[in-house]
């Protein structure tokens, strides 16, 4: 019998395919085992069959901390990577355009740019318009693991889509009229593919949104400076499949919406609270109720996040900017007393 873990949802995907991504990330240690761990995910990858699943939302979770970790956006998928950041640049260009049709273009050409290739185009007729990925010749670094690669690339669509109504508004959503992706029609899992609610097109030669041609006209209502923080994106997706689900998302806990709101680049006490819709006394009181303060989940968020940057090779000082630090040695220091290991000892291992 299938067994999903921590499903929240309606949407899930082959928790194998995370034994995949391990596979193509081996180089960068246990990066994907770690990641599930901290997840509340299981990390015996040995363990799962081919019927057991993952909530779609918890998949993009995994997703984003690996290519934040191991700094290539593709998850090692490409022989060609893409430095972190690559994605936030695509969109901020498409959210300067005026319209879906124009903001479509400039995805598929600054992708293309990216990737080396022609592999992204848009194609509009009397009917519709249409984003396709054509990834005959694109340079994987497994042309063995095809399966992952299906399953990657439909949830690669997931994330246009969604990134799209992003820049639009929900009135796309009505406007998707077809999916195709290049994998056979599946005996099995294709619940993922549940979440655009429109019909598929198995075994096309290409992967596709097809979106009725009244959508192309629609007006894109975000600006460059109004998307989120490029460490955010992945969260909001995250939340459009929740909250898209037909069952109700799991109820997070207030440790988790903090924490949410780190991910979006907001650290101070003050701002959190306010986001969350209560006073600073009460944001208190409820994450000492679940056992934490905020002075110390701040403090794991900006560890585990300065841990990162030095395994990618930033300097310290701009860390300490990134991280918002006075200086490298106000960095040094609240390092140090965190690991008790520098900044330097650690990145020599």
């Amino acid at each position: 019998m299938a067994r999903t873990l921590r499903f929240d949802g309606e949407y899930t995907v082959p928790i194998i395919t995370l034994k995949s991504l391990s596979t193509m990330t081996t180089a960068s240690g246990d990066v994907v085992v770690r990641i599930m761990r901290n997840l509340g995910l299981p990390q015996d990858l040995e363990l799962v069959g081919p019927e057991d699943e993952i909530d779609l939302a918890d998949y993009f979770r995994v997703l984003e901390q690996v290519s934040r970790e191991i700094g290539d956006e593709t998850c090692r998928l490409s022989q060609r990577s893409l430095m972190p950041g690559s994605t936030h640049f695509v969109w901020s260009g498409a959210a300067s355009e005026g319209d879906l049709r124009a903001a479509m273009k400039r995805v598929a050409q600054a992708y293309n740019m990216l990737h080396g290739g022609h592999y992204n185009y848009v194609r509009e007729d009397a009917e519709s318009i249409t984003y396709l990925i054509d990834d005959r010749g694109f340079p994987y670094t497994r042309q063995d693991e095809q399966d992952y690669i299906h399953v990657f690339l439909e949830c690669v669509l997931i994330f246009l889509h969604c990134t799209l109504i992003l820049l639009t508004g929900d009135d796309l959503d009505g406007k998707l009229h077809k999916v195709w992706t290049r994998r056979p029609r599946p005996k099995g899992h294709r619940a993922h593919l549940e979440f655009f609610g429109v019909p598929v097109r198995w075994n096309a030669g290409t992967y596709a949104l097809s979106y009725d041609i009244s959508a192309a006209g629609l007006r894109v209502t975000g600006s460059p400076t109004g998307l989120p923080a490029e460490n955010a994106v992945y969260r909001k997706i995250v939340d459009l499949i929740e909250t898209r689900g037909l069952k109700k998302p799991m109820q997070l806990s207030i440790a988790d919406r903090v924490h949410a709101q780190f991910e979006t680049g907001i650290y101070e006490q003050s701002q959190i609270a306010r986001a969350l819709g209560m006073s600073v006394a009460t944001l208190r009181r409820r994450l000492a109720d679940e056992g934490v303060d905020f002075r110390s989940l701040k403090q794991k968020v900006l560890d585990d996040r300065a841990k990162t940057l030095l395994r990618q090779g930033y300097d310290l000082a701009e860390i300490a900017e990134l991280l918002d630090y006075a200086d490298f040695r106000s960095f040094t220091r609240a390092f140090k007393a965190q690991n008790g290991v520098t900044p330097a000892q650690y990145k020599q291992g």
